[in-house]
């Protein structure tokens, strides 16, 4: 275990200089695109809870398009990679990181295709101030995840103190998932509405714990190259 974190590296030669550098220009707009993905999802919750079904929808297609730019982003890195602007285990690992990174878009889109499916009668009483809540902790984890990515050229205390906090926030969102799921059994509709709202909501815990694992590895990169 202890030779596998070794060989973890941020590219720390020529730090101070790396904001300036293209590839970690587009990491910090990759990171800003995924907490604003987060944010739309949110608000389409809110949004939904609230009967306003139309807007709702222009939102989801905001959330969407979001995800569309951070797929061509995440290309753009790759190409910028290839062209050896890193050294090499540090490519290979902010490239594993971005990867990671973009699983939280996939599956906040993936959240938001459901939810698209959903009309404000669909949610049963009671359980829109919840979604509400989930929603708004998720997009909180993904920022203090977005901030740790960007802090890290800067301050990588701060990056691995925020680190450290994705972690309890997970925990947080952890709860909220039982909670819910516990509250969704007890519903009968008498259609698909409680399978597709445990689907969501599995998306949403899914995209808290690829915060979680994205941060675990931005931790082990930071603590083998700093320490």
């Amino acid at each position: 275990m202890v030779n596998s974190i070794m060989r973890l590296r941020f590219p720390k030669a020529g730090w101070g200089g790396a904001r300036k550098a293209e590839v970690f220009s587009l990491l910090e707009k990759h990171a800003s695109l995924c907490e604003s993905a987060s944010d739309d999802l949110a608000q389409a919750v809110k949004l939904i809870v609230a009967r306003k079904e139309e807007d709702a929808k222009a939102v989801l297609e905001r959330l969407f398009d979001r995800e569309r730019s951070a797929d061509g982003l995440r290309r753009r890195m790759l190409e910028e990679f290839a062209k050896g602007v890193l050294p090499p285990l540090g490519r290979e690992d902010v490239m594993r990181m971005v990867r990671r990174l973009d699983l939280v878009v996939d599956w906040l889109k993936d959240g938001g295709r459901l939810l698209s499916i959903f009309t404000p009668e669909d949610l049963p009483a009671g359980l829109g101030e919840m979604l509400v809540e989930f929603t708004v902790k998720l997009a909180e984890c993904v920022h203090l995840l977005g901030g740790s990515i960007i802090a890290v050229i800067e301050d990588y205390r701060r990056a691995l103190e925020g680190c450290y906090r994705v972690e309890e926030m997970e925990r947080e969102i952890d709860h909220i998932y039982v909670r819910m799921l516990g509250e969704v059994k007890h519903f009968n509709t008498g259609d698909q509405t409680p399978l597709l709202l445990i689907e969501f909501l599995r998306s949403l815990e899914s995209a808290a714990d690829e915060c979680e694992n994205t941060a675990d590895f931005l931790r082990i990169m930071i603590v083998s190259t700093f320490h």
